[in-house]
């Protein structure tokens, strides 16, 4: 006999019909229509989550990177971090979502408020991606990079995406406004030059530290690597005012060489800048 209601199914289809929600709120409403629902979402909640969490995450994969490092980093000393559940993962990549969200929303406002020509400078869908990936990416290299620059991380980017990150680093450290700051979980007292972690955010000890070293970095990659006539072409950043000069969108599909070709030839070579920085092992 056919089923007549949702929970006649076979628990398996409930369990695809759970993975298939578009949110967690329609995971939630559908799991509080019935007693079995309910036990299905509670016995595969990890299962659930980790099929979910990546469509509500903008830049999934660069996200988890940087949950990734806090576990890395932070595991030892904090407990939440050593033993997250498949749920806790899940909130906290929602609220770091949120929270790259809302600074989206700022550097935009930014771009917007110093820009001469407003519609020469709005970003387009494809910039707010990669302004997304890159301050994912800038939590990243902040958090693993308190000793040698991480190699492997680095090694995963090309040159597009290394500058990109540079751009959003930048604009945290100096055009980000205090207010803004304190949502990102970051504090800044102009005195120390440094910022400072608030709460879960983007780690914030020894920014200018961090800064100089990938700021060394792109120097050897540039003496390395770039002819002057094809600078701006290898380091496009995806929004352009914020940065040095103005640089065509249309040179954004040039992304330059991978930093796993590069790295290697500056150790070979021992170019290191004013030696104010160190990669780590391959």
């Amino acid at each position: 006999m056919a089923p007549t209601t949702l929970t006649d199914l076979a628990p398996e289809l409930l369990i695809q019909i759970l993975k298939s929600a578009d949110s967690f709120a329609d995971v939630t409403s559908l799991s509080s229509t019935s007693r079995k629902m309910f036990i299905i979402w509670k016995t595969n909640v990890d299962a659930i989550c980790e099929a979910i969490l990546p469509r509500n995450v903008d830049c999934f994969e660069q996200a988890l990177e940087f949950l990734a490092a806090k576990e890395k980093v932070e595991g030892d000393k904090h407990a939440f971090f050593g033993h997250m559940t498949a749920v806790d993962r899940a909130e906290w990549m929602l609220r770091w979502a949120d929270t790259a969200a809302k600074a989206l929303v700022y550097f935009e406002e930014n771009v917007i408020q110093n820009a001469h020509n407003e519609h020469l400078f709005r970003m387009t869908a494809s910039d707010r991606v990669d302004f997304l990936r890159a301050y994912h990416r800038t939590a990243t290299l902040a958090t693993l990079a308190k000793g040698p620059l991480p190699c492997e991380l680095l090694s995963s980017w090309d040159m597009l995406a290394f500058r990109q990150m540079m751009v959003v680093m930048r604009w945290l450290m100096a055009y980000a406004p205090p207010s803004e700051r304190l949502e990102f979980g970051m504090e800044y007292d102009p005195n120390l030059v440094t910022h400072h972690t608030r709460r879960a955010g983007v780690p914030g000890e020894n920014w200018p530290l961090i800064w100089g070293k990938v700021n060394a970095l792109q120097h050897d990659i540039r003496f390395l690597h770039c002819q002057p006539d094809d600078y701006s072409k290898r380091f496009a950043p995806f929004c352009s005012l914020l940065v040095y000069n103005f640089i065509p969108k249309s040179t954004n599909s040039k992304r330059g060489a991978r930093l796993s070709d590069l790295l290697p030839l500056i150790r070979e070579l021992g170019i290191h800048c004013n030696k104010t920085y160190e990669l780590s092992n391959p």
